[in-house]
């Protein structure tokens, strides 16, 4: 510690400290000077590795403290969690929620983290993530399995995030035992994994960690990212949302499928399958690849299935292949969800000509307890000043709205503008709106006054966004 260079005092975050225990406020009081004693010591040592790295720790009560962990100080910071006995057990016991970020680990560093996180004994968030710029994380099978062991013993953890998407030594055996391990999680309310870039891991895994995952009985939202690993075929994914449909409290689920090359049309059709028997599911996410008509038309089967989704969300990559015919059928299964009050549209890379947003209009105008609207169009050619024209006139007599956003980068002009401005100044009940018109170069001072004027229309509103 004496040999890492220093920093002027003004330049350390404060160091926030708070041990109290209102049940035992007697004991406490009988005890302080000692803890006061031990907490001193503990400050001086995170001050100094502060001066060391940008480290920035803040033990308070409740808190959420986000800990950049480097290799070069780890463990320093190992040493402070974990071997000024008692004074961690006095102190890190208050910790509700942390967040972590393991820059350029390997499995040793991760052991002497997974030593660290036995001592956080009342947690109930834990967000832990994995980076390396530019090459990828050391970890292992090793690392990782003693890791998901510690985890293990938070027996009060309700959230969870795991991130290893630049950990690409991961294998099988990593993510079974995985599973196996976070299982044991009988209070895991969320749960968020992304999985690795280019890993080793494979189907048979992924089917192995659903299994796992259908143990978690109270678990009601589940995010899962997949990025761009070539060997996930169409059983895996699948398999995992077959293991878990049938959780009692599962109501939340996002599943990310973004470049994943092996899966087709065969695995989503399957996918689908599963997830449309999930009746009770309240909220769902897709991020998703729509590489032709015939995944459009299996999507939109699969959705006119969950009547009672309330918040739909839908990330659509490369549409260029997508027709309006394909469009128009998950238009129709939308306009099936009479309980959707959020709906979150992103098209993106839609060039195909002809493509449109028209037909959305007879969608919204059966969906009378919609809430929430947000359209995000990027890089696509489906909304022009005349498709806004009509689509605002159908958005004005969407009277329940209480939030709109839209995003679109190119091919409006004021004409388009002023239009969606008039509609949107009869929606009285707005109290959030957000404009991004980003690439939009034809807009003009003419436009922005007509926002202007809306808004002011809007006595609920209490935040707006304009770019």
């Amino acid at each position: 510690l004496h040999s890492f260079p220093t920093r002027r005092s003004s330049d350390l975050a404060p160091l926030k400290i708070d041990i109290k225990d209102e049940k035992q406020e007697e004991q406490r009081i009988k005890e302080i000077s000692y803890i006061e004693k031990k907490v001193k010591e503990a400050k001086k040592l995170l001050r100094k590795m502060l001066m060391a790295s940008d480290l920035q720790v803040e033990w308070a009560k409740n808190s959420y403290d986000t800990i950049h962990l480097k290799e070069e100080v780890f463990e320093d910071f190992f040493c402070v969690c974990v071997c000024l006995t008692p004074w961690n057990k006095k102190c890190l016991q208050y910790l509700k929620s942390i967040n972590i970020i393991c820059e350029k680990f390997n499995d040793k560093l991760t052991k002497g983290l997974s030593g660290s996180l036995t001592n956080l004994t009342n947690l109930n968030h834990l967000r832990i993530e994995f980076k390396r710029d530019f090459a990828a994380s050391e970890i292992t099978d090793l690392g990782l399995i003693k890791l998901s062991e510690s985890i293990a013993k938070l027996v009060y953890l309700h959230d969870l995030e795991l991130d290893f998407k630049s950990c690409e030594k991961i294998s099988d055996n990593g993510i079974i035992k995985l599973g196996s391990n976070l299982c044991k999680l009988t209070t895991l309310d969320r749960f968020q994994i992304t999985f690795s870039k280019n890993g080793v891991y494979t189907d048979d895994g992924i089917t192995k960690f659903g299994q796992s995952l259908a143990k978690m009985n109270n678990l009601n939202q589940l995010e899962v990212e997949f990025l761009n690993n070539k060997y996930i075929s169409n059983d895996g994914i699948p398999s995992l949302i077959n293991s878990v449909s049938k959780l009692p409290s599962l109501h939340n689920i996002r599943l990310s499928l973004i470049e994943l090359d092996s899966f087709n049309d065969s695995g989503f059709n399957q996918l689908g399958q599963h997830l449309s028997s999930m009746y009770n599911l309240k909220r769902l996410r897709l991020d998703m690849t729509l590489k032709s008509d015939t995944v459009v038309s299996q999507l939109a089967q699969m959705i006119s299935k969950l009547i009672n989704l309330q918040a739909l969300q839908l990330n659509m990559e490369n549409m260029n292949r997508v027709t309006i015919n394909g469009m128009n059928q998950l238009y129709y299964s939308l306009s099936k969800l009479e309980y959707l009050n959020h709906l979150h549209l992103t098209f993106r890379h839609w060039w195909t000509i002809h493509a449109s947003i028209t037909n959305l209009e007879q969608t919204l105008s059966k969906l009378r307890g919609l809430k929430e609207l947000h359209l995000e169009l990027i890089d696509s050619w489906c909304l022009k000043d005349e498709e806004m024209i009509h689509f605002s006139q159908i958005l004005s007599r969407c009277t329940s709205l209480t939030q709109f956003s839209i995003k679109h980068d190119h091919g409006l002009t004021d004409r388009g503008i002023t239009t969606l401005s008039g509609a949107l100044s009869l929606l009285f009940h707005l109290t959030y709106l957000k404009f991004d018109f980003i690439g939009c170069t034809e807009i003009s001072d003419t436009a922005l006054s007509k926002i202007s004027t809306a808004i002011s229309r809007m006595p609920e509103l209490s935040h707006f966004e304009l770019r």
